[in-house]
């Protein structure tokens, strides 16, 4: 009879205590916060700028030669000119540093795994887009003028020592080019989701000129050399893929700043039902506006 009140007695025990480690358990882990980015469920969004400050012509080209650029997939292209500023270098490599840590660290969104940008390849067209981009589809494998180096050297090799960045993701894995708006958008109208992304787990950088995003206008106009002359055209890429309702959140795209995100892909209407409109500062932050 002893013995049986006695185990009774630590049955009882045994059970208060392990009651009470998990009270203390469950109430210490949802006291502390989470960190965003840190096991969310992560959604698909296109992350859309327009590219870095450029040059007036003449272009640097290399004396005819180009540069050489090599893709993730080892593929090397040769891009005719060479349009960024040094400044617009420089912002450029800030992006490629910062974004893909900012979307890991402070947002729910999947990580980038495609580039879109416009076609470099025509000498006709315009490299400030890739150029842009460049950092981040391959961080610290660049040609010898580079976006490091502000002495140009266009003889010398992409060289794989130089300075990369550890926190960035060794993404995306495919560059998409695109001739025109025209194109992407029939592209687009076919497959829209495998157009706009590599695949269900990764998203999308995009980066354009002003004409493709937001205003047809040449800077060459007179009348639309002020910003606030520009208005937004819809049938162009931002107006694309955004809901009607969301025109107004639609601001005009500073190079290298104005960071445009859309999520919650709507599979029937081929548009993104949230519209978030961020600025990439110069000093490596990411702001909402």
């Amino acid at each position: 009879m002893k013995n049986y009140r006695l185990q009774k007695n630590i049955s009882f025990f045994l059970t208060l205590s392990l009651t009470a480690l998990v009270f203390i358990t469950c109430t210490s882990s949802t006291s502390e916060p989470i960190k965003l980015g840190e096991n969310i469920s992560r959604e698909q969004a296109i992350f859309v700028i327009r590219h870095c400050e450029d040059i007036d012509p003449p272009f640097p080209n290399n004396n005819g030669k180009g540069y050489n650029y090599i893709l993730p997939s080892k593929k090397t292209i040769n891009v005719p000119h060479i349009r960024l500023s040094q400044p617009g270098f420089k912002k450029a490599d800030l992006i490629g540093k910062v974004l893909s840590k900012w979307i890991n660290d402070n947002t729910n969104f999947l990580p980038i795994g495609q580039v879109t940008t416009q076609n470099p390849l025509g000498s006709s067209t315009t490299q400030n887009p890739f150029c842009t981009a460049f950092p981040t589809i391959n961080p610290g494998i660049l040609p010898g003028f580079t976006h490091q180096n502000p002495n140009p050297n266009p003889n010398k090799s992409p060289d794989p020592n130089q300075p990369t960045y550890p926190d960035m993701a060794k993404l995306p894995t495919k560059v998409n080019f695109f001739n025109g708006i025209k194109d992407l958008k029939e592209a687009m109208t076919k497959d829209f989701t495998g157009t706009l992304f590599v695949d269900s787990n990764h998203s999308t950088f995009v980066t354009m000129t002003r004409q493709t995003l937001f205003s047809p206008c040449s800077s060459s106009d007179k009348t639309c050399t002020d910003t606030k002359k520009h208005t937004l055209d819809t049938s162009l890429f931002l107006g694309t893929l955004t809901n009607s309702s969301d025109f107004d959140k639609i601001v005009y795209p500073l190079k290298g700043k104005t960071l445009y995100i859309f999520s919650k892909i709507n599979i029937s209407s081929k548009k993104f039902d949230k519209l978030e409109v961020f600025s990439i500062n110069d000093d490596g932050t990411i702001t909402s506006n």
